[in-house]
């Protein structure tokens, strides 16, 4: 019981102390002027000048005869010379009820009338004109003394009529570095850039049926993306694509890998095979760098017998092996290698002989 006494009489405390707060807080909210939106309730010295629509004020009373405006916007994304959209506002009466026909309701588009129109069953609709410039735009409504909550939609550019500018004249591109390759503006019909994050593509084409595909998005209006060309030949030509629209194509040339000077190669008597194991490389070019994995070589070997082998196959961790169904005892062995349209030469090799090529 005494447990039950006291948190009765601190509930009571509790909501004296509350009751007092209201009191004296009540008459000075309804004393200041205040905007209303979908944030809430604010004094005006706090609202920036873009919250709300700044040729209506609105302000607390004590009145109920103020209209509840609801407005709508539809779509939310227009095309840049397209269809109209349509701002709806719905105006309740404070009972709830859809206001009469004939009730007017002021439109405005980033704070100016566009214009005044009298419901039909508590509905009034203007139609919207994208126009041809790609920006945002915030609408409002007005009506028997209420104001509507700001509804924004946007204006995209006309994606059907994009343009993908000419990709710069490309100098040549080092197998080396990261080559960059940008495309110019894109533009749409009216000169709207292309938003930002659209999907795009750079394609480059290089050899017979062989092509690289380098998927991006757009930024500041273009594409852009880097590319190691260690694989492409010394001619390929590029386009940029953006959705069914594409560039000129560009040719560039790409400068072919220079190679240090010595490539080791090693023959081995695989004596359970009755072959040899060739192996070349480490492929080292002039900056230092592996030659990609993947990448062709293919290779020649003679015997002094007379006999020879031509194969072909592909790097991997900078090393070519194969073996060789040769007998290690028709030594000497002449090899040639080529590799990124360079050729190696080796004479007088023997097996588990390691040596050192010339290049031409």
């Amino acid at each position: 019981m005494i447990r039950y006494s006291k948190l009765t009489q601190s509930r009571a405390m509790v909501f004296a102390a509350v009751v007092w707060t209201t009191c004296f807080t009540v008459g000075a909210a309804r004393s200041e002027d205040v905007f209303t939106d979908a944030f809430g309730i604010v004094p005006i010295g706090s609202v920036s000048s873009d919250r709300l629509l700044r040729s209506v004020t609105q302000r607390v009373s004590d009145g109920s005869n103020e209209a509840s405006v609801h407005i709508f916007v539809g779509p939310k994304s227009l095309e840049a010379g397209g269809d109209n959209g349509l701002a709806t506002a719905v105006v309740l009466d404070a009972q709830g009820s859809l206001v009469p026909d004939g009730t007017e309701v002021t439109f405005f588009l980033d704070g100016q009338e566009i214009g005044t129109i009298q419901t039909r069953y508590g509905i009034a609709t203007v139609p919207l004109a994208p126009g041809s410039v790609a920006v945002g735009f915030s609408v409002g409504a007005v009506a028997a003394g209420g104001q509507s909550q700001r509804a924004t939609y946007r204006v995209t550019p006309d994606v059907g009529s994009l343009s993908v500018g000419l990709l710069p004249q490309l100098k040549s591109v080092s197998h080396e570095t990261l080559a960059p390759f940008t495309s110019g503006p894109i533009l749409d019909q009216y000169g709207n850039v292309v938003d930002d994050g659209t999907a795009a593509s750079i394609v480059l084409f290089h050899d017979v049926n062989h092509f690289s595909y380098l998927p991006t998005r757009t930024v500041r209006g273009s594409a852009d993306v880097s590319f190691l060309v260690r694989d492409v030949p010394s001619f390929a030509q590029v386009v940029t694509n953006v959705g069914s629209q594409l560039s000129t194509v560009r040719a560039f040339n790409a400068v072919p890998i220079i190679f240090d000077a010595d490539l080791p190669v090693r023959l081995s008597v695989q004596a359970d095979l009755r072959a040899m194991l060739l192996e070349i490389g480490p492929f080292l070019t002039s900056s230092g760098h592996q030659l990609t994995d993947g990448s062709k070589v293919s290779a020649t070997i003679s015997d002094s017998a007379g006999n020879s082998r031509t194969f072909s196959g592909w790097v991997q961790d900078g090393v070519f092996s194969r073996s060789v169904a040769f007998d290690p005892r028709l030594a000497p062995f002449t090899l040639v290698v080529e590799a990124q349209k360079t050729k190696f030469e080796y004479f007088g090799l023997e097996a588990d002989d390691y040596s050192g090529g010339s290049d031409n």
